[in-house]
């Protein structure tokens, strides 16, 4: 499903070249779901980044689907994005101008697709059939992160990334959003990928990684 081998990453400022990922690999299967945790500062929001074609490595390899992330152009790249992967922020990235159906429904809108029917069934999934036509200003954190999982979801993507999902939430929200996350992607057998700094998100997941000192290695949680 998804594949890093040997990832490096660097950065170079006027002075001097900063490694932020040394030889990551990494192997994800379809429907499993994948905590990656680690110090702040550690490369895990730049290692997201790689893994979904957001930005390129130094050197390596990133395979989702047989698709070599690498070779591809911006516009193959794009194009991947919009069918295989759907995102979840920590700070929600919905637009302030939509309400939450226009928020759900612009990722299918973009292609071309009629999407009211679609999105309007994945708001009633997670619970906000009554929020429908509400801007993001009127709804709670809680409401406007499961917004953002129901429009990353209605594309029907192949992987799930999610940084940080519940980073700007209190602990019952947190528990809110979670519940709905995992409910959506164990019905949709998505891939769920999560960076996070909480433990115990990490040990919901069936698999956890930790990314240190440049290196990700598989641990017990």
């Amino acid at each position: 499903m998804l594949q890093l081998n040997n990832i490096c990453k660097n950065f170079k400022d006027s002075s001097r070249n900063i490694e932020v990922l040394k030889d990551v690999n990494i192997s994800i299967h379809t429907a499993e779901t994948v905590a990656i945790v680690g110090p702040s500062g550690s490369g895990k929001s730049t290692l997201l980044s790689i893994m979904a074609g957001l930005d390129t490595p130094s050197s390596g390899e990133v395979i989702i689907d047989d698709e070599h992330l690498e070779q591809r152009s911006e516009i193959e790249l794009s194009d991947i994005r919009n069918t295989k992967i759907g995102f979840v922020f920590q700070n929600f990235e919905l637009i302030e101008s939509y309400t939450a159906l226009e928020n759900v429904s612009l990722p299918l809108e973009i292609r071309g697709e009629n999407a009211t029917k679609k999105a309007k069934k994945l708001l009633k999934d997670v619970g906000l059939s009554d929020r429908m036509n509400h801007y993001p200003n009127e709804l709670s954190g809680g409401e406007k992160q499961r917004v953002a999982i129901a429009r990353a979801l209605i594309h029907d993507p192949k992987i799930l990334f999610a940084d940080e999902p519940t980073g700007n939430l209190d602990a019952e929200t947190s528990e809110t959003v979670l519940n709905v996350l995992f409910t959506q992607v164990k019905k949709s057998q998505t891939t769920l990928v999560v960076i996070t700094h909480d433990m115990d998100i990490a040990k919901r997941m069936q698999t956890a990684y930790r990314l240190e000192n440049k290196k990700l290695k598989q641990v017990k949680i």
